[in-house]
């Protein structure tokens, strides 16, 4: 679930649906952008399967907050991630199911260095340390079945599932798929969170092969954001997500806030992308 501030409310918006909407702005590259493939753009919008079951039973936070995605706890997050990625595989098929479970695998990777950084006088999480080896084996794993039914080597090093120095056709394209639904994960993310959680999208290429080139993403307003250089086809990208709203009122369980969610109208956020603020043409 993913918590927006706005003003003396929250705004919710379900994880699977924020994985919907990056896969709306997916569709829409164009340009000077090499196009996804469909089955690009059906893994970036699946990518989040594995959170439906756990936003339909969303909690409250220390301060009785619904729990906001950046706050899920690591040990529930990787038993959503592996969801994702077995859930994507099933109904991705191959490629697909590759690239969710590289994104899967990333987040454990990002998640873990976190989790696991060393602080003076704190003791290893030796149980945590377990259960994030356990999931990361899984993935790869799966990884390499994949791998090996799609003819892709097994030899090659591998960096969360990509053979980021390889210069491959297969191997570059699937770091370019990659890149750019992760790319789209973030940007979708800038756009629903309370502020702007990646400025730069910074790892994203024109085509396969080619060197990263850093995208920036600016908030105009509740609904607007401005990407430069521009990636889409079009002179703007517009799309739609539902939310629930709540007053931002501290919940005294769990339960209180799921009936609140019940109970809440279902609205749509019209969003807009342009390649250009407002105030930078009229300067």
């Amino acid at each position: 679930m993913i918590r927006r501030q706005v003003d003396h409310e929250w705004w919710l918006f379900a994880q699977h649906d924020h994985a919907a909407l990056a896969g709306d702005f997916a569709a829409q590259l164009g340009g000077q952008v090499r196009p996804l493939e469909r089955e690009v753009l059906a893994a970036t919008r699946n990518h989040d399967v594995g959170w439906i079951e756990p936003d339909a039973a969303t909690s409250i936070n220390s301060q009785g907050q619904p729990v906001d995605v950046f706050e899920t706890p690591i040990e529930s997050a990787l038993t959503t991630w592996r969801q994702s990625s077995l859930l994507g595989h099933q109904a991705l098929g191959d490629y697909g199911g590759l690239l969710v479970s590289c994104h899967s695998l990333a987040l454990s990777a990002h998640a873990a260095k976190g989790a696991f950084a060393s602080k003076p006088g704190r003791a290893a999480d030796l149980p945590l340390h377990f259960r994030v080896n356990k999931f990361q084996h899984a993935e790869i794993e799966l990884q390499e079945q994949i791998r090996r039914r799609l003819g892709m080597r097994l030899d090659a090093p591998l960096t969360c599932g990509l053979a980021l120095e390889s210069i491959e056709p297969r191997e570059q394209q699937l770091v370019y798929d990659y890149r750019w639904l992760a790319g789209m994960d973030q940007l979708s993310l800038d756009v629903l969170c309370s502020s702007v959680v990646f400025p730069v999208l910074a790892q994203v290429t024109t085509a396969p092969g080619l060197s990263p080139q850093q995208y920036h993403v600016t908030r105009l307003d509740l609904h607007r954001a401005c990407v430069r250089p521009w990636p889409f086809v079009g002179e703007a990208v517009t799309a739609r997500i539902p939310f629930r709203r709540l007053p931002a009122t501290p919940f005294q369980s769990d339960e209180a806030l799921r009936g609140a969610l019940r109970n809440a109208a279902v609205e749509q956020l019209a969003v807009e992308l342009i390649p250009t603020s407002p105030l930078a043409a009229s300067a």
